[in-house]
Order: C-alpha cells, then sequence, then structure tokens
C-alpha cells in the first residue's frame, strides 16, 4: 500500500465515537458486507480488548478462523465506520485516490516477469471443482509448477508512480543498486530494472546488469539450450541493401560455407 500524498486528512478526520474505521468492499469474495481490513483508523482507547498475542495464538491453535478476523466480524457492527474508497484503493490509481493498494498480485509492478512464488488458496467457492485441479497440480508439479510468471500491471501509471518511489528512496540512499541487485538475485525483484527503468531510477547502465538473462529463469531449473530468444531464425537477421562488392562477397561465403566458383572448387 502506497501513499499518494498527505495521510493527515485521514489521521485527523473525526471517527464520529466509532472504535474503527475501514473501507467496504460490497461482495469481494462473495461476501456481500465485506469489509477490508488492510488499510483502518483506530481509536486505540476503544479496542482496549485487542490483544494480538493472544488472539494470534488462538488463531494458530485454530480457535480464530483467520477470514472472520480480518472481515471484522468479531467486531460489533454499530462500532465500525466507513470511509471513502480512495484511502484503500485496489489497483485503481486516479485523481482521487490517496492510498494506492497493489492488491492482485500477479500483476505487481516490481515482480514483472518473474517466476510466480505464491500458492493458490485451495478453496475456491465459486468454482470448487478447482480445489482438487489445484491441489493435484501441486503435488505432481510442486507448490509453484505451471503458475507461469507474473503479468505486467495493466495500468502504466501505476508501474510509473511506484518507481517513481522507489527513485526518490534511491536518491535519498535509503536504497542502493547493490540492494536491489541482491533482491533481483533472490527473485524479489524484477531483473530489467536498470534497463527498461534506468531513466526513473538515475543509475547508470550496468553492464553486468545487461547481460542477466530475461525472462529470468525459476530458482533450481536447468539452464536453457536455445540461447537468447528472438536471436534465431532468418527473420531476425537485418538484410542490408546490396553493394558494388556484393557478388563478390557473395561468391566467397554462402550460409557460412565456402562457396562454389566455377573453376576454383571440386565438385
Amino acid at each position: 500500500i502506497f501513499a499518494v500524498g498527505d495521510i493527515w486528512e485521514l489521521l485527523s478526520r473525526d471517527m464520529q465515537g466509532k472504535a474503527l474505521m475501514c473501507r467496504s468492499r460490497p461482495y469481494h469474495n462473495g461476501v456481500a458486507d465485506y469489509l477490508a481490513s488492510s488499510v483502518m483508523l483506530l481509536d486505540c482507547a476503544k479496542l482496549t480488548h485487542w490483544r494480538a498475542e493472544a488472539q494470534f495464538n488462538e488463531l494458530f491453535d485454530f480457535k480464530r478462523d483467520y477470514s472472520m478476523w480480518v472481515q471484522l466480524k468479531y467486531e460489533k457492527r454499530d462500532t465500525i465506520g466507513l470511509f471513502e474508497a480512495a484511502w484503500n484503493d485496489f489497483d485503481r490509481l486516479n485523481a482521487n485516490t490517496r492510498l494506492l493498494h497493489n492488491t492482485r498480485r500477479r500483476t505487481q509492478p516490481w515482480k514483472t516477469g518473474l517466476p510466480v512464488d505464491y500458492m493458490l488458496a485451495d478453496k475456491f467457492k465459486l468454482f470448487p471443482p478447482f480445489a482438487l485441479i489445484n491441489r493435484a497440480r501441486r503435488q505432481m508439479f510442486g507448490d509453484y509448477g505451471l503458475l507461469g510468471r507474473y503479468r505486467r500491471h495493466p495500468d502504466r501509471k501505476q508501474e510509473q508512480f511506484f518507481f517513481g518511489l522507489l527513485r526518490e528512496c534511491v536518491d535519498q540512499g535509503l536504497v542502493t543498486p547493490d540492494m536491489l541487485r541482491d533482491e533481483m538475485q533472490r527473485n524479489h525483484v524484477r531483473h530489467d530494472v536498470f534497463e527498461v527503468h534506468r531513466p526513473q531510477l538515475g543509475l547508470e547502465h550496468s553492464r553486468s546488469t545487461a547481460r542477466r538473462r530475461w525472462p529470468p529463469r525459476r530458482p533450481g531449473a536447468p539452464p536453457s539450450r536455445t540461447g537468447r530468444r528472438g536471436r534465431t531464425g532468418r527473420g531476425s537477421r537485418r538484410r542490408r541493401a546490396p553493394g558494388p562488392r556484393a557478388g563478390r562477397a557473395a561468391g566467397l561465403r554462402v550460409a557460412g560455407r565456402p562457396a562454389r566458383r566455377r573453376g576454383r572448387l571440386p565438385r
């Protein structure tokens, strides 16, 4: 979740006696009155019944349901207020957005092209047989098998916004090129950061970075035998216009082998 602007307006808001505030997300995951707790404004004096350590222990002891917890089902509904969607905008960036939430993991801008490294949920209410298919896939191909790669975010503005924030961190020395390279090695950050987003990051182009394989290979996967993509085949070679010595050059070599010229090479 990224702050697009100053959030003092949210922090100084009159909560009108509510213990907490969040945004609604109707019919998300099939729940009509879904409340998104990913961004909340809390009045701690009215939440003295919250015990983080004890309640987390209840979660791992299977005494507390995770879905009900994150949807605030354990709280009294009249103690919950609602604020505008702009304070928790899900994958939408416009003039009204105050907090941008890149909630779709498949299109998170910093992981484009990397192998997917998160596990799908075992439950799927809209199509229950999908859960059985997913379990079979995990048993046959591993946790991340056949999941493909992270896709590019459909909104270029959100991609540019993220790398603009990263540029600020680089300029202030909070993030260094070595830190980025280390995260690239771990497949936490897309491997074309220095090439595609060099102007936004204000970094010099690194020759060692340019040699990185793209798209990156999944950790532990065998090396490719085909070499770089897009470099094979006749269509990838640029044809030059024939010059005055074209005939002479063509007589010397054809397709990488010595050509047969009349009277020079035996048949």
